[in-house]
């Protein structure tokens, strides 16, 4: 009965939708009012930069304007959740206030999904930008794998940047700061030869990478997601002997005895070419008597040489990496009718060792030369010499000490013989 006489009446029906919409306008701004917010950091996008490149200029953001704080109003269920990266900040340079000015002035418009534009405000709301001649360098690209390390038992053989050059093209100043441009590659756990894609990084003379806002300034004649690195994979060949060929004659009456070389084999990398042709050399490198790198002539005792390794490789050759390129060459001279016995340090027997010390070789053998006839020379071995040493009165500390070396009829020591060891306090 009430409702058919409301409905019949127009001006309680008008009443009645005020009165629903004043409650639910009470109740909504209850919950969800309406607030502001400022939100910082918000990176500012150039847009248009072709308007001022017909001038022949070129733009670069100034100092302290790469960023701005925008303030919002709107209802708290919009803006509590917005974040700097729901923000889009444009700087128009079609809209250049002056080019009177320095820095000259652009004005700024803000838009956020949801937000009405006049609900958008930037603080400050013109930004700075500096204009200058607009000019081109060509630069070489260097391809640069960065801290990234192929498979196992492979390395990187050769690298090459399709194209080669790269034209930069941007402000004056910040073109003469740039002093490379890198193809970065990755290369984690590749081992397949072919072509790679790559991110360029425009580096400047201090060996920085150029920041976002100061490569916004910059234009490059190809597209990065155009240039591509060829790289070819080498194996890893490892256990290469060193063999080593003398020039020149001892001192009369002295020959040549054992060449020991330090390490005694090497790593290197090639193509399958190059390591087929080292296989077929037996993997060794010779360091060639015609080079004359060791020369004997008139020795009378040892002697080492300090021998770079890379001078006796192939040109389709190099060492592996973190192999050192130093290898020492230790030559023995002997006198006629004798022979050199490594002995291990652990066979050599210690007497008189105090009860409360420890004695630790510091080298793990030594070597004895030996003279006698041919026969008792043939003959041999070292498990014929026994070698001791006398530790009578010694403290805690390092000593070099006598070795005393008993040795089989017929044959006798060339020279002295000592070694250095350790003594230190037992511990219980």
């Amino acid at each position: 009965m009430i409702k058919s006489k409301i409905i019949k009446h127009p001006g309680l029906a008008v009443i009645s939708l005020v009165l629903a919409f004043i409650i639910w306008f009470i109740i909504t701004n209850y919950r969800n009012p309406v607030i502001t917010r400022t939100i910082t950091g918000v990176p500012v996008n150039v847009i248009n930069a072709s308007h001022v490149e017909s001038m022949g200029l070129s733009y670069s953001l100034a100092a302290g304007y790469d960023t701005v704080s925008v303030t919002v109003r709107g209802n708290r269920s919009n803006v509590e959740s917005l974040r700097a990266s729901n923000i889009t900040v444009d700087a128009d340079l079609t809209q250049l206030i002056s080019l009177d000015t320095s820095p000259v002035m652009v004005p700024l418009s803000v838009t956020i999904p949801g937000i009405p534009p006049e609900n958008c405000t930037a603080n400050p709301r013109n930004i700075g930008i500096e204009l200058e001649e607009r000019v081109s360098k060509d630069f070489v690209i260097t391809a640069s794998n960065g801290n990234t390390k192929p498979a196992n038992g492979y390395e990187i053989g050769v690298m090459t940047v399709e194209p080669e050059k790269l034209t930069v093209r941007g402000p004056n100043t910040l073109i003469d700061r740039i002093d490379r441009i890198n193809a970065m590659v990755d290369v984690t756990n590749k081992s397949r030869s072919g072509v790679y894609p790559c991110v360029i990084k425009v580096m400047d003379k201090n060996g920085e990478e150029l920041d976002d806002t100061k490569m916004s300034s910059l234009s490059f004649s190809t597209d990065e997601s155009a240039i591509r690195v060829d790289i070819a994979f080498y194996k890893v060949q490892s256990g290469v002997k060193v063999k080593v060929e003398t020039s020149g004659e001892p001192a009369a009456g002295y020959q040549i005895g054992e060449i020991v070389t330090t390490p005694a084999t090497i790593s290197v990398v090639g193509d399958e070419t190059a390591l087929k042709e080292l296989s077929d050399a037996g993997n060794t490198i010779t360091i060639t008597s015609g080079s004359q790198t060791v020369d004997c002539t008139g020795a009378k005792e040892d002697f080492d040489v300090r021998v770079d390794i890379r001078d006796f490789l192939p040109e389709s050759l190099r060492l592996a990496e973190e192999v050192t390129n130093v290898v020492m060459v230790s030559v023995h001279i002997l006198p006629y009718n004798s022979k050199l016995i490594s002995i291990e340090s652990q066979s050599i027997a210690k007497e008189n060792l105090d009860s409360t010390l420890n004695c630790v070789f510091d080298v793990s053998k030594v070597d004895i030369k030996v003279q006698g006839t041919d026969q008792a020379l043939s003959s041999l071995t070292k498990d014929a010499v026994r070698a001791t040493v006398d530790l009578t009165g010694l403290s805690e500390g390092s000593h070099v000490v006598p070795v005393n070396v008993t040795l089989p009829e017929g044959l006798e020591l060339v020279e002295n013989v000592s070694v250095s060891v350790t003594l230190s306090k037992t511990r219980t």
